[in-house]
């Protein structure tokens, strides 16, 4: 009789402490974190967070993990080895609340299988991991969490991408728990780090996006170079670093500065000046005539 007494009695505290602090174990599979949360007419409070990313992504039903179509949402990018500020505003917190970075576990959203996760990313320290299936929260609990005082309240978790994460759209989310009149709330928001490498320009010899003056002296340092590579000067690949590259160069400029006052600048021995102008008025002319 005492044993059950006892047993009772723990059940029943158990119930006190779980009512007076939301839940921060995210739930399982088919079940609603309203559940934890609060109850069905007073769990949601909508609006309650924004998630600030570069724009809007919509994929369709091309969501494989719920089949569902999110429409359009916000999206962040990162190229593999990078790192990306995920950033979101609390707009309602009200009364106290914690924000949580959630879906980290869950495979990438495209392709025909589930292969594609987040492997070994790294996550912000000044965060808290919490759960079993791994997520984050900006504090450890809700004693003290986070007091509300007016919005908006701006958060940003920075994430490290592993440079073997494989390329390809993670659906992610950002949520709000906290306790408020007169019972607790969560608000979510679901949106997309899309994973991929950067593309450059083929005459971009450095990487950093512009074809400019910086990939010219690139070009300038292999002047006939018979083993030079593309990003060495080589661009056609064809053996050499020649006028034939100094027109693809020409062709593709955008960085700052003219193409010109680079190749003035440029001063290499007479004779190989004469074979540059020769090579490269000859690269313009056969180009003209194959647009006519």
């Amino acid at each position: 009789m005492k044993t059950r007494l006892l047993a009772l009695t723990m059940m029943a505290l158990g119930l006190l402490i779980s009512l007076g602090n939301v839940a921060q174990a995210k739930p399982g599979y088919g079940i609603s974190c309203k559940n934890c949360h609060g109850t069905a007419g007073e769990a949601n409070r909508l609006g309650a967070l924004d998630v600030l990313g570069e724009g809007l992504l919509d994929l369709g039903d091309g969501n494989r993990n719920d089949g569902k179509d999110r429409g359009a949402i916000p999206f962040f990018t990162v190229e593999p080895g990078g790192s990306i500020n995920l950033d979101m505003n609390v707009v309602d917190g009200s009364d106290v609340y914690s924000v949580q970075l959630k879906r980290l576990d869950i495979a990438a959203v495209l392709g025909p299988a589930d292969t594609d996760y987040l492997t070994g990313y790294t996550p912000d320290g000044s965060w808290f991991e919490l759960g079993a299936e791994p997520y984050y929260a900006s504090t450890g609990g809700f004693s003290p969490g986070t007091t509300w005082t007016s919005g908006p309240v701006g958060y940003t978790y920075t994430l490290g991408i592993d440079a073997l994460t494989p390329e390809n759209t993670y659906d992610l989310e950002f949520a709000v728990a906290g306790l408020g009149a007169p019972d607790k709330f969560y608000e979510d928001q679901h949106f997309y780090l899309v994973v991929e490498a950067p593309t450059y320009d083929v005459a971009d010899l450095n990487q950093d996006t512009f074809v400019g003056e910086l990939d010219f002296d690139i070009m300038e340092d292999h002047w006939a170079w018979t083993t030079a590579t593309a990003s060495q000067g080589n661009i056609n690949e064809d053996g050499y670093v020649d006028g034939a590259d100094v027109g693809i160069m020409f062709e593709n400029w955008t960085g700052e500065g003219s193409f010109a006052s680079a190749f003035a600048s440029a001063v290499p021995e007479p004779s190989s000046l004469a074979l540059v102008m020769l090579a490269f008025c000859g690269v313009l002319v056969s180009r003209t005539r194959s647009t006519r």
